[in-house]
């Protein structure tokens, strides 16, 4: 963890502003963990993530996720995760944290902003069931690798259920190097998402999540 924060760090401070670093840790490890979020939040992190709780072998829904958003809560910082969509194909990377352990989470994380990767394994598809629509309110989700999981059509679905992320919580993501920007970008663009909710997704969202310029 800490040599890939290293190099984050590092990158992100030549950058001029263009990259925004998330830093990588492990509760399991107690006070080196307390010690290494407050090192990269000094360091100009914003944020934590993309975290794989299952692969590291803690459960989010647990105390190790109460330590993590308690850090999160005190530093500052955005939680992102990879989410796993509890149905559908098989693929290397699919597991890293179940559905149902984010959305135990959300429900106690305290405020602190939680944005689940891969449309946040299709959690806001659930928003007009009660239970699903109050955990929601802290919650963001992004489009990373939405080619391999979703048709691009969904994110009009996402956009509009009930109660859900909406667009204002919605934000792009590519997964890069896997997926293109260009790519990633030409799939949002042709989702039929209209052109505001197009605007807030590709930019707006995530300046305000992250306190820079929306555009």
């Amino acid at each position: 963890c800490v040599r890939h924060n290293d190099y984050l760090l590092e990158t992100a401070g030549k950058s001029g502003g263009r990259i925004v670093p998330f830093c990588t840790v492990n509760p399991l490890v107690g006070e080196a963990a307390a010690r290494e979020v407050e090192r990269c939040a000094g360091g100009g992190a914003r944020g934590l993530g993309e975290l794989r709780p299952d692969s590291q072998g803690w459960p989010l829904d647990g105390p190790a996720g109460d330590v993590l958003a308690e850090l999160a809560s005190r530093h500052g910082l955005i939680l992102l995760f990879h989410v796993t969509e509890p149905v559908g194909h098989e693929y290397p990377g699919k597991q890293g944290l179940r559905l149902e352990s984010f959305y135990r989470f959300l429900g106690r994380a305290g405020g602190v902003p939680v944005v689940g990767a891969h449309l946040a394994g299709g959690l806001s598809l659930y928003a007009p069931m009660p239970a699903v629509r109050r955990a929601l309110p802290g919650a963001y989700a992004d489009t990373a690798a939405l080619r391999y999981l979703y048709e691009p059509s969904v994110l009009p679905d996402v956009v509009s259920a009930s109660g859900g992320l909406g667009g204002e919580r919605l934000l792009f993501g590519s997964d890069f190097p896997l997926v293109g920007q260009a790519a990633a970008l030409a799939e949002v663009r042709g989702s039929g998402l209209e052109e505001a909710a197009l605007r807030r997704v590709l930019g707006e969202n995530a300046g305000r999540l992250l306190g820079g310029p929306e555009t």
